[in-house]
């Protein structure tokens, strides 16, 4: 009897260590390292990238002008592919991060994605 209690109780997938689960996630420190982790087809990646994006862009003033541009292009055609209930509201943030450091490009920017009708 004590063998089949111990065989209905769930149990870990192999290779997977359940304290792990909630390790906090890795920061990244560099722009063009989160615009590679938003557009990676790792969840975890993509969710911290969204997450510390804001910040960094504030962080990083001097990074900021070469990439603007680019940056604008990566976030303005992400995709919701996992499904994130915040996806939309960490998008207009990082958008709005943006705009806020470095308006001359990224309005330009954003004027001429409008303006192709290439938005949303």
């Amino acid at each position: 009897e004590d063998e089949s209690d111990d065989e209905d109780e769930l149990q870990p997938l192999p290779g997977t260590d359940v304290q792990d689960e909630k390790q906090p996630a890795k920061t990244i420190f560099y722009l063009n390292d989160l615009k590679k982790a938003i557009i990676s087809e790792d969840y975890e990646q993509v969710e911290a990238a969204l997450n510390q994006f804001p910040e960094r862009i504030r962080e990083l003033p001097n990074e900021l002008p070469a990439m603007a541009e680019e940056l604008v292009d990566a976030v303005l055609y992400l995709d919701n592919r996992f499904n994130m209930s915040t996806f939309r509201d960490k998008r207009r943030q990082i958008l709005v991060s943006l705009a806020s450091c470095a308006p001359e490009v990224v309005v330009a920017s954003l004027h001429k994605h409008f303006f192709a009708k290439q938005v949303m």
